[in-house]
């Protein structure tokens, strides 16, 4: 959408009007209910067990019932006849039990209180690389009445407000590189069977010995992680200058001059 105000003072500096006309001012239909978000790790690991939080807001003075499905859609490029086609499969994701669930499932049916509702769900992906959406879509059937009874539908509502999606990839495995003193003895034997007991399909274990160590940054970016055992003084003795190495678990690992 862009900033607003940045074009309105460009606006203004060209001698530009701007007009400005409330779109609906004063009304408020308090029988809509609306969808406001999926929300979900954008990146995630193949294999990986998703969080996902959906956001449903209500501006019913009265309890509302209704269906909810959360559905995931994952698309797969395959080889039929000779020929390449793109297959899409869909899965209905049930939600987890919480406040409003009245009964989960598929197809939930859960119980909207005034203002914003969220429902929760996990997913276990598969262990490829993938990219996923996932759509929210919640069907309006009850409004609760004065002695408590359900009836039967929600007038004033609007269907293309019951619905929103967002999207996640899941990438492939972990790169993790390990660093040790040639000759020595290992120091990582805990930490190697830690990451290999997690599962082939999330981390992939690299070795190496400080006068392998690259001087160029390329060479680091394909790891996630880095791990070094009392490797500082081969370090300093290899080279002239002193090089002091830093790892982090979520960016790539970088070299950083000691001075």
């Amino acid at each position: 959408m862009g900033n607003v105000e940045e074009q309105a003072r460009l606006a203004k500096l060209n001698g530009v009007q701007i007009d400005v006309v409330m779109l609906a001012a004063g009304q408020r239909n308090e029988s809509e209910v609306m969808v406001q978000s999926v929300e979900a790790p954008p990146l995630t690991e193949q294999g990986a067990r998703l969080p996902i939080r959906v956001l449903i807001r209500s501006f019913n003075p009265r309890l509302v019932r209704g269906s909810l499905q959360l559905r995931q859609k994952a698309s797969e490029q395959v080889i039929k006849d000779g020929k390449s086609e793109i297959v899409v499969t869909t899965t209905l994701v049930p939600v987890s039990p919480g406040p409003g669930v009245e009964q989960p499932g598929q197809t939930s049916i859960v119980v909207l209180r005034p203002g914003l509702n969220s429902f929760s769900f996990r997913q276990t992906l598969t262990g490829q690389q993938q990219s996923y959406t996932y759509e929210a879509i919640f069907t309006p059937t009850h409004v609760a009445g004065d002695d408590g009874d359900w009836i039967k539908g929600v007038p004033g509502d609007r269907p293309q407000n019951n619905s929103a999606s967002t999207h996640v990839v899941a990438l492939g495995r972990r790169r993790v590189l390990v660093i040790e003193q040639d000759g020595k003895p290992s120091h990582h034997g805990l930490l190697i069977g830690q990451l290999q007991r997690a599962g082939k399909s999330k981390f992939q274990i690299a070795t190496a010995t400080p006068k392998d160590l690259p001087l160029t940054k390329p060479s680091w970016v394909c790891f996630s992680a880095c791990s070094i055992a009392s490797c500082w003084r081969t370090c300093r003795r290899s080279s002239s200058r002193p090089i002091r190495w830093r790892c982090c678990a979520a960016t790539p690992t970088t070299r950083v001059a000691d001075w």
